[in-house]
């Protein structure tokens, strides 16, 4: 995640490249779209702007969403597969609601994406997601309001209502 400090770190590379005038307020809502899309480091975002601009584009400047496309598409778990992550998962036992959930996949993506080796990571993820399974929710009991309350208000007297003291 970017800091506010990083975000202007990003935002004065960004600015020196494409001349754009901006405030730190900006800086910091540009860096927020990027978190909110992909969770980067300033490392990966610097990455992704000389990437960018390493490329012919007929706008002249990058935008939040151009940076965040870029890091998830440099990460290392981008280029594998559901199928993949699924297989390896299964091999390490994981079968079911655990690995249905979803749970477990984006885990070892966030693993290998942080560097851990991709065995590695689908058996810790397997580990922590085995068990885990998808119950109904609880069901409320209903409340018992009387029988026909509505049919009944013309028979009410208003201190039942309100009580006494009114």
């Amino acid at each position: 995640m970017l800091s506010p400090t990083d975000a202007w770190d990003l935002m004065t590379a960004i600015k020196h490249l494409d001349h754009r005038s901006v405030t730190r307020d900006d800086a910091i809502l540009f860096a927020q779209i990027v978190n909110d899309a992909c969770a980067p480091t300033l490392k990966e975002c610097l990455a992704a702007v000389a990437q960018w601009f390493g490329t012919h584009h007929d706008f002249g400047m990058i935008q939040p969403g151009d940076v965040a496309d870029i890091v998830k598409r440099n990460r290392p778990a981008a280029s594998l597969t559901e199928n993949q992550i699924n297989s390896l998962l299964i091999e390490q036992g994981l079968e079911g609601d655990a690995l249905w959930a979803g749970g477990a996949p984006a885990e070892v993506r966030r693993l290998v994406n942080q560097g851990m080796p991709l065995d590695d990571a689908a058996a810790q993820a397997a580990t922590k997601w085995r068990g885990h399974e998808l119950e109904a929710p609880e069901r409320k009991p209903r409340k018992h309001i009387g029988h026909h309350f509505a049919g009944r208000m013309n028979r009410m007297n208003l201190n039942d209502v309100l009580g006494e003291e009114q």
